[in-house]
């Protein structure tokens, strides 16, 4: 199985569902014709999905199956025509189907993230776990860019290209891509690229994670969706969380997120964080997703996460 190419109704409900108006054929005559404007064009599609389609594993936690599949179709209808969220093999392998059915030159990749983000504890950021986490790389006129709607948060909220040391400012700070060798590699002679971010000018910058440039199959990223999933020790099945992207007021820019994670509902824009709401129970919590973030659990669901150490009591 490949990724799927969509039909052009297929591709007019994704544009419906993340407020972009410009027709299927304007999109894909960019491709052909425009860099300039595909790359704008491809920005606004990164952005428009990241406030539109939230990132989370509600799944894994209010369902009776407490799965994920990466099914092209299952996909499409859960994070579009469902309205649900979805973590990054789902979420960019959707952005992935329609920049394919536009026209685009991209494939996907693995990531390894950070262990200092996926363990919880004060590790060197440039201690790197297995692959669990992708990433797009587009190519423009001869340009390559980075481009990712699945990290929650921590996203970066445009492409980037996949040039050394370039920083760039970001809704969640200043952002930048290094190339450089990982500690625990053998073979010191390998370089990959390293996604660094930091808050402040004055902060430090921290590794999120690090990927090579070579292309993954659809096969590679079932392995790699079978253990996020299901892995007692994975955070994605031992906690909930739902983010996406606020846009500014006149939707030209990302501005900051809404972040859903354990018990807490916070809200940053541009630096700034405020803690809107401390959740104490699943009514709390079941009745923020859907005022927040469009989230909308049936009873079967929400009676799913009983018994899990995710439940709120």
């Amino acid at each position: 199985m490949v990724f799927d190419i969509l039909s052009d109704h297929q591709i007019e409900q994704y544009l419906r569902r993340i407020g972009v108006s410009t027709p299927v054929a304007a999109l894909r005559s960019a491709v052909e014709s425009n860099p300039e404007e595909s790359l704008r064009n491809l920005r606004l599609l990164q952005q428009r999905h990241m406030a539109a389609i939230p990132f989370g594993n509600t799944s894994l936690h209010y369902s009776h199956h407490r799965t994920i599949s990466l099914d092209p179709a299952i996909v499409f209808k859960k994070l579009v025509l469902d309205e649900r969220d979805g973590y990054c093999m789902e979420s960019t392998g959707l952005l992935n189907m329609v920049l394919r059915s536009l026209g685009y030159r991209l494939y996907a990749t693995g990531a390894r993230v950070s262990r200092h983000l996926d363990s919880g504890v004060k590790l060197d950021p440039r201690e790197f776990g297995g692959f669990g986490h992708m990433v797009l790389i587009v190519t423009i006129e001869a340009v390559k860019y980075m481009v990712d709607v699945g990290f929650g948060a921590g996203t970066p909220t445009h492409p980037i290209p996949l040039e050394e040391s370039t920083w760039e400012s970001a809704a969640h700070g200043e952002i930048r891509l290094v190339k450089d060798t990982l500690p625990q590699a053998s073979d010191k002679t390998n370089r990959f690229w390293i996604f660094e971010r930091r808050y402040t000018p004055d902060d430090v910058w921290r590794a999120n994670y690090c990927f090579a440039e070579e292309e993954f199959f659809f096969d590679d990223f079932n392995v790699m969706n079978f253990n996020v999933s299901r892995n007692p020790a994975s955070w994605f099945t031992q906690y909930v969380v739902c983010s996406k992207m606020l846009l500014t007021e006149d939707q030209s820019d990302i501005e900051g997120q809404l972040t859903l994670a354990k018990t807490q509902l916070k809200r940053r824009v541009r630096g700034h964080t405020e803690v809107l709401q401390v959740l104490k129970s699943e009514e709390e919590r079941v009745d923020a997703l859907a005022r927040w973030f469009g989230v909308r659990l049936q009873e079967e669901e929400i009676r799913g996460i009983r018994g899990l150490c995710s439940e709120l009591t």
